[in-house]
């Protein structure tokens, strides 16, 4: 087999040195003649690879970016006649071992395989390789891209005439591969009107509402392409206004007991207020009728004289207010008058006196008016009574508008003395008699 590639040093000789000038498939061919058994000949071949000792690694796969889940497959034009055996492996940009990829064709062993990468994040594709001669490697980038994501959290009401700012607990991002220097954001919102806008091409813009109202915030996010041009999400939120104006009057703050008040509260049902009414007294002096503290217009019922205090805090998202009402609780007034006795000549009525006077149960402060009237009898007898003479008695303290005069009656007959009240709450007339006697006169 000499050739001007391969050549013997001896091609006689049992053990010749062959030299290859050329990298290929060869041939070598040996016959044996044996003469010993009459010239026998025997022919054995075998095939030779003749490797280039600096063979060339022909892989044309360079940085590349892909989309989640697609698939990447190996160029690889490297000559088969050079022996060459392969070991793939997929790092993280670090080098470090990582998940996220897979075989979706052949192995690590294999001249061509195809890589799946199913999480989105930076990749190094390594090959090692080698022949009999040499050791090589090779290895390119894969950032494998996702279209980032956008999530509006709950909103809670906002306030109006107060700066806020959408952050990340109001909205959420996820960028998976996206560099920071490749991100682009651009708020907007509708109506415009009433609003004041900072930093929109941010990820935490800012926004002051001079008025209330529902408003729409959008977001509209660069995407990597792989699925869309942009990513979109917007949501509703509610402004209210930051001024708490509450409308809430009694139907009365004055009367008398037991006294039911109403507390009709006519204040915006869209603030989302909440209510709370309190007592200053102990419950044993009052209760609700209709409600709780939580109600927005209850309805009391005081059933003891007293001054009350009524207050009531009121909340919403933007504000605290408190309202006080003094409410005042009156008593009947309740007067008797005791029996008088049988007397000569004339009587002092004293109206203090403990045991022929006056009674008053209740509050005397609740006494708007007193009136006293002396009547006589007519006939001298109990009955037919007129308004006395105003020199049959007289006022010795006091007048007919004290509530304990002394009165003076200075004439012998029947006589009612009359007592006419008038009270916050009730109004009385109430009355004693006395006789008397004339007295006995003895001429002699």
């Amino acid at each position: 087999a000499n050739s001007a590639s391969a050549t013997f040093d001896d091609d006689t000789k049992a053990e010749p040195v062959v030299t290859f000038a050329q990298p290929g498939e060869y041939t070598l061919e040996v016959e044996i003649t044996n003469y010993n058994c009459s010239g026998t000949k025997t022919k054995s071949t075998q095939k030779l690879i003749v490797v280039d000792a600096d063979y060339s690694l022909e892989i044309l796969n360079k940085d590349t970016i892909i989309c989640y889940d697609q698939l990447i497959e190996i160029i690889n034009k490297t000559d088969d006649n050079q022996g060459v055996s392969y070991v793939w492996s997929v790092t993280d940009e670090n080098s470090n071992e990582t998940t996220g990829w897979q075989f979706e064709a052949g192995d690590k062993e294999s001249k061509k395989p195809k890589f799946k990468f199913t999480e989105p994040k930076n990749y190094i594709v390594s090959v090692s390789t080698k022949n009999i001669c040499t050791t090589r490697t090779y290895s390119f980038n894969v950032r494998v891209n996702k279209d980032p994501e956008v999530k509006f959290n709950t909103f809670e009401t906002i306030c109006n005439n107060r700066k806020i700012t959408i952050d990340n607990s109001k909205v959420e991002y996820t960028w998976y591969n996206m560099p920071e220097a490749e991100r682009e954001i651009l708020w907007s919102i509708t109506p415009t009107n009433g609003v004041v806008e900072e930093n929109i091409d941010t990820v935490e813009p800012s926004y002051t509402f001079t008025e209330t109202g529902d408003y729409k915030l959008s977001v509209k996010i660069k995407a990597t392409g792989c699925s869309k041009a942009y990513v979109e999400e917007e949501i509703t939120i509610t402004v209210i206004s930051d001024n708490l104006d509450l409308q809430v009057k009694p139907d009365t703050i004055a009367g008398c007991v037991p006294l039911d008040i109403t507390f009709t509260n006519t204040t915006s049902d869209t603030d989302e207020i909440v209510y709370k009414w309190s007592v200053d007294k102990p419950q044993t002096k009052w209760e609700y009728v209709q409600g709780s503290e939580t109600e927005k217009s209850p309805v009391f019922n005081f059933n003891k004289e007293d001054v009350y205090k009524v207050s009531l805090e009121a909340k919403n998202k933007c504000n605290t207010k408190y309202l006080d009402f003094e409410i005042q609780t009156y008593d009947e007034v309740h007067f008797a008058l005791d029996a008088l006795p049988v007397v000569c000549g004339e009587y002092t009525f004293d109206a203090s006196s403990a045991q022929e006077g006056l009674h008053v149960t209740g509050t005397q402060s609740n006494i708007k008016s007193i009136n006293w009237v002396v009547y006589k009898s007519t006939d001298n007898t109990n009955g037919n009574y007129q308004v006395a003479p105003s020199e049959t008695y007289e006022f010795t303290a006091g007048d007919i508008n004290t509530l304990f005069p002394i009165i003076k009656i200075k004439e012998w007959g029947y006589y009612k003395i009359e007592l006419q009240a008038q009270t916050i709450c009730n109004d009385e007339t109430i009355s004693t008699t006395i006789e008397i006697e004339e007295p006995i006169v003895i001429t002699i």
